[in-house]
């Protein structure tokens, strides 16, 4: 994920653009807090008539529409349309110029609503640091929102060995990585799954491009020691299991002829909620290029699996 930093200049321009777009005689009402400020803006700019009283508004502006949430909670609760600032239409993080450093104070700040939410009280010594540590450890835990989905892909592009542990090898005609560790997050229960996968792929080169150390030599493709990099991109962010194990897929499926991923994985979900006593595994499975209409080759890697 790439950050964007909006310039005060850029702030003009889409104000500018945004005052245009409203109907003559609007009286607005800004989505705190973000739209607060696009509010006042709108007044001072373009004399636009604001109100800190959704019920006089006409119309509600923000600062942002992403997944268009705000839109539908402001339509329900207040039934009024919100024209945004800014309509997010990539994986890029906006930052505005009136945000700056308050992210992370503003991440730590939900922290400590969620422990006074579950009865603990933030003010207790021991507690004090929790909430820094808490957005430290999203930043590892989330880090594969660093790439977008073109990145996860060139990750393919270099040359690199499998990471000690990681089995690569030819088996049958097909090249095969197995034992790749992963850790995701469910984004039902935000709680963590993990376990491992197996990946195996054809590649147009056959069995010339795979040296016995499983380092890819120059200009093969893929770059299967690189593999473990890119199932970690794609699981170190919300995720459920059957959607990382097709999205590891679709990035291989752009540098191979075809391209089978398994993933073994342990859910903290229904363990924690009392739902399971013991660790349950699920596996699931998925197969691109060459493996998707032949079935004897997808039964072939599935069963040399451990």
């Amino acid at each position: 994920m790439r950050v964007r930093q909006l310039t005060w200049t850029e702030i003009d321009r889409l104000v500018d653009g945004l005052a245009s777009r409203l109907p003559p005689g609007s009286r607005c009402w800004g989505v705190p807090r973000g739209g607060s400020v696009v509010a006042a803006m709108l007044r001072s700019k373009h004399g636009v008539i604001i109100t800190a009283d959704s019920s006089e508004a006409t119309i509600a502006v923000d600062d942002l529409i992403d997944s268009g949430r705000t839109a539908r909670m402001v339509k329900e609760k207040y039934n009024l349309n919100l024209e945004p600032l800014l309509v997010k239409d990539n994986s890029d993080w906006i930052v505005f110029p009136w945000e700056g450093t308050e992210l992370a104070e503003d991440a730590e700040n939900t922290v400590t609503r969620m422990l006074q939410q579950i009865g603990e009280d933030p003010n207790r010594p021991e507690l004090e640091d929790t909430p820094r540590q808490v957005v430290q450890c999203w930043d590892d835990l989330f880090s594969g929102y660093r790439y977008a989905a073109d990145d996860v892909a060139d990750l393919l592009s270099s040359a690199a060995a499998a990471p000690a542990g990681v089995e690569t090898e030819s088996r049958e005609g097909m090249f095969v990585i197995s034992g790749i560790p992963f850790i995701s997050t469910c984004e039902n229960h935000l709680l963590p799954f993990f376990g491992s996968a197996d990946v195996a792929c054809l590649t147009a080169e056959g069995t010339n491009s795979l040296s016995l150390r499983g380092r890819v030599r120059e200009g093969a493709s893929p770059c299967l020691g690189n593999i473990p990099q890119v199932v970690d991109a794609l699981a170190r962010r919300l995720q459920t299991q059957q959607r990382l194990t097709e999205q590891i897929c679709h990035a291989l499926a752009r540098s191979t002829e075809g391209a089978a991923v398994r993933l073994k994985g342990t859910f903290l979900c229904p363990m924690a909620r009392g739902l399971e006593t013991r660790e349950a595994v699920m596996e699931t499975s998925a197969f691109s290029g060459s493996f998707r209409p032949d079935q004897e080759l997808q039964r072939r890697f599935l069963a040399q699996l451990p």
